[in-house]
C-alpha cells in the first residue's frame, strides 16, 4: 500500500546533525514537514498571534482560524536549496 498525500518530497538535514527531516508538498500544493517545530508554527489567521497546538481560540482575538506558517525546512525547499529524495539516495549509495 502507497502513501499517495505527498507527491513531492525533498530531505535537509537537521541543524543539529541528528539526522534528516523530509519537507513534502501535496497534490493540492500543500506543504508539510516532519521536524517538530513545524507542528508549533500555527498563528491566528487574523491577527497573527501564536498559538498553541492544541488552542482552539486565539486568544488575543477570539477567531478560531488558523494557519501554520512555514519553518525553514520548508523556506529551503521552496526556495531550491533542499536534495530530492531520490537525490540524497543517490548521494548516500556513492559514499
Amino acid at each position: 500500500m502507497t502513501n499517495d498525500k505527498w507527491v513531492n518530497r525533498w530531505v535537509l538535514p537537521s541543524s543539529s546533525g541528528g539526522g534528516d527531516w523530509i519537507v513534502g508538498q501535496d497534490a493540492d500544493g500543500k506543504w508539510g514537514c516532519s521536524c517538530p517545530g513545524w507542528t508549533r508554527h500555527i498563528y491566528c489567521a487574523f491577527c497573527g498571534v501564536s498559538l498553541k497546538k492544541d488552542d482552539e481560540r486565539c486568544p488575543f482575538c477570539g477567531h478560531t482560524e488558523r494557519v501554520r506558517r512555514d519553518c525553514k525546512h520548508i523556506i529551503d525547499a521552496k526556495c531550491g536549496r533542499a536534495k530530492t529524495v531520490a537525490e540524497a539516495v543517490l548521494d548516500r549509495i556513492s559514499q
